[in-house]
């Protein structure tokens, strides 16, 4: 089974910005055993590569994720508004106050896979993303994994692709970094419970 997004990050594209990547993935049962993120409009176009048991590589260079858990702890958050909409599912304003009360450099997210790839080149410690498409998530896990790094849903559970619908990541490099965005993103999350009680 294949997983595509012809362009992830279609409004950055369509400002001319260079972070819009081709992703890919080829999916065996419910396993990712493969995937490609292209960058074709850096001056020096990126591809970061993945396979299952085999490694990330980023224009034929082998990667690995970052392990720093202190100083210039760069992270990506997917959701930045200040008044989250209803399908978002943590509190964004709040939770990035708080990611950065602690330490981390929150920067925005210009395309999922592309902030996935640079958590698994080194660049960046970590990212949170909401959303729950396939193909929003599986090349990340896929490249981010093969890099050393770790990866759940936002709970801190296993990313359930076999349910197709996995609601948001968490991915980071060193397992403490990863322990830390998983306890700040509950703190944030929208449930309806919480929903209800605020109500």
């Amino acid at each position: 089974e294949g997983v595509f997004d012809e362009i992830d990050g279609t409004l950055p594209f369509s400002k001319g910005q260079r972070h819009s990547v081709f992703a890919g993935a080829v999916m065996l049962g419910c396993v990712v055993q493969a995937a490609v993120v292209h960058a074709p409009l850096f001056e020096t176009p990126l591809t970061y590569t993945a396979s299952l048991g085999k490694g990330a590589f980023r224009n034929g260079e082998q990667i690995f994720v970052s392990k720093r858990i202190y100083t210039n702890l760069r992270i990506i958050v997917g959701t930045v508004t200040p008044d989250p909409n209803p399908d978002e599912r943590y509190h964004a304003a709040a939770l990035i106050a708080d990611l950065r009360e602690h330490g981390f450099i929150v920067e925005e997210m210009f395309t999922s896979s592309y902030s996935c790839a640079e958590v698994a080149g080194g660049r960046l410690v970590g990212t949170i993303f909401a959303w729950d498409t396939l193909h929003d998530i599986v090349m990340g896990h896929c490249l981010v994994t093969e890099a050393g790094g770790t990866t759940s849903d936002l709970d801190g559970g296993v990313l359930d692709f076999e349910q197709n619908n996995p609601k948001g990541y968490i991915m980071a490099g060193h397992p403490e970094i990863h322990r830390q965005l998983v306890k700040i993103v509950k703190h944030h999350r929208r449930t309806p419970a919480k929903e209800s009680r605020a109500a």
